[in-house]
């Protein structure tokens, strides 16, 4: 349940039932891994932002490879597209971004692991682009998923964050 207050800010109460666990991971120098686990049945075709309001990828990052893993096989669905919304959690900045279209057949294996690269098959048009603004990951369905459970990791490199704190 989300809960606005009289300022427009969103309350949160202990003790809420989370579907997406995750968090941002720092690497070497401005690298930074974001990383979600979700449950598949959770999924629905309506793009749902992970992690909101706390886990942000900023903006002028440079995606540069999302890892999509099935830690246990998926089952029913079609295929999955990942990308990202702004802040607001309503206004697309490209909901399949990052993964588009990919098949169930890729994560019908437990362990199955698909590196996406600027290029590669199913990769997203903003991968190796850098971010215009910032947002939350999003990830949506095709056909209903009966069984499965997901890691998916966003790999960035932040530019001048250190420099320019409102890049969040």
């Amino acid at each position: 349940m989300v809960w606005r207050n009289s300022d427009g800010l969103t309350v949160y109460f202990a003790g809420e039932l989370r579907q997406f666990d995750g968090g941002e991971f720092p690497g070497a120098g401005a690298t930074r891994t974001i990383e979600f686990e979700v449950d598949a049945v959770d999924l629905t075709t309506t793009a749902t932002a992970l992690g909101a309001p706390w886990v942000i990828i900023p903006r002028n990052s440079v995606i540069e490879s999302v890892e999509v893993i099935s830690e246990t096989a998926l089952a029913g669905g079609t295929s999955i597209d990942i990308g990202l919304v702004r802040l607001d959690g309503t206004t697309e900045i490209d909901y399949d971004g990052l993964v588009d279209g990919l098949p169930i057949a890729n994560l019908n294996v437990n362990g199955e692991k698909n590196v996406l690269t600027a290029g590669v098959t199913n990769a997203g048009a903003l991968i190796g682009t850098e971010t215009a603004y910032p947002g939350h990951l999003t990830v949506l369905e095709t056909g209903t998923f009966t069984a499965g459970r997901l890691v998916i990791r966003v790999n960035i490199y932040v530019k001048d964050v250190d420099q320019n704190p409102d890049n969040y």
